[in-house]
């Protein structure tokens, strides 16, 4: 953005942040240091101070004070301090996020959340466990072809979706921990599988499946299988049909990757959410009701009174 439209923009902001507080407790010069802070983070006193056209420090230590702004990271060279805006400037603002501040032409961006229907790419439509880690039970999940946010309890089976789904693509020989085991840690059954549906986003073209089984002989080794469109096929044929690898890259798999995202950088984080799922699936394990919020399904795990896996759906 040029420095004429940040100017621009920046009177946009300060008149939608006064149109939404009735008892604005910012002077004129601290809507200032806001405004470029919003536009320009992150940025340190010194650029801000040449921007204005007088010493920004003591607002920017009023804004801190107000939980609007905060120390973000520190310049590589100088090792000055770099400020941005905090979650508590968005509500000031009545924004969603920074992507939303207001345009040169006062418009505020908006993301699209239509919902891609029939999105003209392979996604991953739904998965069925069933023995596998702590999923006992025959267990389908839908996911939508966007955002897909997966939350509920420590230790109720979040993350073992997440390697249901990495573990039909790998190569790696089957172990016994691949097996359903029980409080103490046994393998309790004899057998385990993943089955993965993928829709490739074409009208005229079915739904496609690949499923790795593992069981155990007599002699307590363990076999292998590997399914097509539910037809015995071996892992290498199946790579060269599907190119796996490929296929494994068309969508994303993050396990609680926004916990250690700070204030300042989780707008930002919510942004590429926002951009990355009009390219590629995303299925996520988040603790964060502001993650959850951006989803397209929310995929609840709880545990029976057996302490087993139950999944409850809620399209958003």
């Amino acid at each position: 953005m040029e420095r004429e439209e940040i100017f621009e923009s920046k009177k946009h902001l300060i008149k939608r942040i006064k149109k939404f507080t009735k008892d604005l407790t910012l002077t004129e010069e601290e809507l200032d240091v806001l405004g470029f802070i919003a536009y320009l983070q992150p940025i340190n006193s010194k650029k801000l101070t040449e921007l204005l056209g007088f010493e920004a420090s003591s607002c920017i230590s009023s804004l801190e004070c107000k939980n609007l702004i905060m120390v973000a990271c520190h310049h590589w060279d100088d090792d000055s301090e770099l400020y941005g805006t905090t979650k508590d400037f968005l509500t000031l603002a009545h924004l969603k996020s920074i992507s939303c501040l207001p345009a040169p032409d006062g418009k505020i961006p908006r993301y699209s959340i239509e919902k891609r229907k029939e999105p003209n790419r392979t996604f991953l439509e739904s998965i069925d466990i069933h023995g596998f880690k702590c999923f006992k039970n025959k267990t389908h999940i839908n996911f939508s072809p966007e955002l897909n946010a997966i939350i509920g309890p420590n230790k109720v089976g979040k993350s073992s979706i997440l390697k249901a789904i990495k573990w039909c693509f790998s190569k790696s020989k089957p172990e016994i921990n691949d097996f359903f085991t029980d409080s103490e840690d046994i393998a309790t059954m004899d057998f385990a599988e993943v089955k993965l549906t993928f829709s490739n986003g074409k009208k005229n073209e079915a739904n496609f499946t690949i499923k790795r089984r593992i069981k155990k002989s007599r002699e307590s080794k363990i076999l292998e299988e590997r399914f097509y469109n539910e037809n015995r096929i071996d892992y290498s044929e199946l790579d060269k049909r599907l190119d796996l690898n490929t296929l494994y890259k068309s969508f994303f798999l993050f396990d609680e990757i926004d916990l250690s995202i700070d204030d300042v950088n989780y707008p930002v984080f919510i942004d590429m959410l926002n951009h990355v799922k009009n390219e590629k699936q995303c299925i996520f394990v988040t603790r964060k009701k502001e993650t959850c919020k951006e989803s397209d399904t929310m995929i609840g795990v709880t545990a029976e009174n057996d302490g087993l896996p139950k999944i409850i759906e809620v399209k958003m």
